[in-house]
């Protein structure tokens, strides 16, 4: 979500074009997604 605020961000001070934006938001969600399936396969470690 940090990603999308940064967006949404240069978007509103103008670095970014607004027709840009939806594709850098898909991108950002399926990075998101890519990582939420490497952490739910990553196996849980038991403290030291």
């Amino acid at each position: 979500m940090e990603a999308e605020t940064q967006l949404q961000i240069a978007e509103n001070l103008e670095f970014l074009e607004a027709e840009t934006k939806p594709k850098l938001m898909e991108s950002c969600a399926e990075a998101g997604r890519v990582l939420s399936g490497l952490l739910a396969e990553t196996p849980k470690q038991t403290g030291s």
